[in-house]
């Protein structure tokens, strides 16, 4: 999420609502700070470091839970689908199609 909270910044239309280079070097540095555990921070830097910390450990260590069971005895592979013609819908205007009633 931090992340996307600074890529959403740098991404701004309004080129006066992105953060300058120093921002983004003192941003960084203190991800780095926080990410080896150097410390000294004082108190709402420390509170930042915790929100930080548990953000990029989230991200670094994802846990995937399939929704399915695999048998021990199945076999899975994947192949190319092959299509001989898939027909387009007819476009009532450049953005809008209509499919036909079932």
């Amino acid at each position: 999420m931090i992340y996307f909270e600074l890529a959403k910044r740098c991404l701004n239309a309004d080129p006066a609502k992105r953060p300058t280079f120093e921002e983004l070097e003192t941003k960084m540095q203190f991800w780095f700070a926080v990410l080896d555990d150097f410390g000294g921070f004082n108190d709402q830097k420390a509170a930042r470091a915790v929100v930080i910390r548990e953000a990029f450990r989230i991200v670094d260590n994802p846990i995937v839970v399939p929704d399915y069971e695999i048998h021990e005895d199945a076999s899975y592979f994947t192949s190319k689908l092959k299509f001989r013609r898939i027909n387009s819908p007819p476009r009532n205007r450049e953005d809008h199609y209509t499919f036909p009633p079932p």
